[in-house]
């Protein structure tokens, strides 16, 4: 895995898509590549490769029912499968009602053995411009403990 973190996310009404901006932002402040992924518009297998290329993945997820919305809990299914290793990931997300999306997403990732950076970020409905700061710093402190989990593998 190189020096780049992923950003792998699904959207329903656009509010969790809105917060990837600034989180790239804040991870590009600090240095390290970035690439977005967007489930529903992308192979499975090309946002599997992303994954695999980069030291670092966040995943971003709405809350649909209390749970992770469908497109991002089958990419985690695959990628559980593929046993990945020396991993440092993060998730965030938003919601109407009730949170339940990233706790899930968290609870999936921990299950495959991967180190996570909690908590993640939660914004209810639209991201507002103090979510938006929010967002970006949570892009940088991601992006700096990636780039000390690298060290271990360089």
């Amino acid at each position: 895995a190189d020096l780049s973190v992923s950003i792998i996310y699904d959207t329903m009404w656009h509010s969790t898509e809105m917060m990837t901006v600034p989180i790239m932002e804040g991870i590009k402040e600090e240095g390290v590549a970035c690439r977005v992924v967007k489930l529903r518009a992308t192979p499975t297998s090309i946002a599997i490769k992303e994954f695999w290329k980069s030291r670092g993945t966040l995943i971003g997820t709405p809350t649909i029912n209390n749970v992770m919305f469908p497109s991002v809990a089958e990419f985690l299914y695959h990628v559980g499968g593929l046993r990945p290793k020396n991993r440092l990931m993060g998730a965030f997300g938003s919601y109407g009602w009730g949170g339940g999306g990233v706790k899930e997403a968290t609870d999936a990732i921990k299950k495959m053995g991967l180190e996570m950076v909690e908590p993640g970020v939660q914004i209810i409905y639209r991201p507002t411009d103090e979510d938006k700061v929010k967002c970006y710093e949570f892009g940088r402190e991601f992006a700096r403990k990636v780039k000390e989990y690298n060290k271990k593998y360089e």
